[in-house]
C-alpha cells in the first residue's frame, strides 16, 4: 500500500469524525494510525496463513509450538526465559516469594 492511499484513508476518517482533514498535524497522526492498522491487519493475515499452511488451527497454537521447539532445541536455555506471563504481569509486591504462595507451579524445563 502506498503513502497516498494511507493519506486518503486518513483524510476520509478525519472527515467522518468531523475533524479537519486539511490540518497537517491531525493528518500526520491519522496517516500513522492508518499505517499501523494496515500493518497489524496484514501481519495477522500472514500469521493465519502460515499457521494454516503448517496445519495449526490458529496463531496461538502455532506460536506455542514454535516456542516449545526452541526450548527443546537448546539444552542450555534459561528456565527464566520460559515462564508464565501471568507472573510477569503481577505487581512487584506480589512477585516476591512471600506473595507467590498461591501462584501456579513453575514451568517445567525442556531439557
Amino acid at each position: 500500500m502506498h503513502v497516498a492511499q494511507f493519506r486518503e484513508l486518513a483524510r476520509t476518517r478525519l472527515n467522518e469524525e468531523m475533524r479537519d482533514g486539511d490540518d497537517p498535524d491531525a493528518l500526520g497522526l491519522a496517516v500513522a494510525r492508518e499505517r499501523k492498522v494496515w500493518t497489524r491487519n496484514r501481519l495477522t493475515e500472514l500469521g493465519v496463513e502460515r499457521a494454516k499452511f503448517w496445519g495449526w488451527p490458529n496463531i496461538y497454537t502455532y506460536a506455542k509450538a514454535l516456542g516449545e521447539q526452541l526450548g527443546r532445541g537448546r539444552k542450555q536455555i534459561s528456565s527464566a526465559a520460559l515462564c508464565d506471563l501471568r507472573l510477569l504481569n503481577r505487581p512487584r509486591a506480589i512477585r516476591s516469594p512471600a506473595g507467590m504462595k498461591d501462584s501456579p507451579p513453575r514451568p517445567r524445563s525442556f531439557s
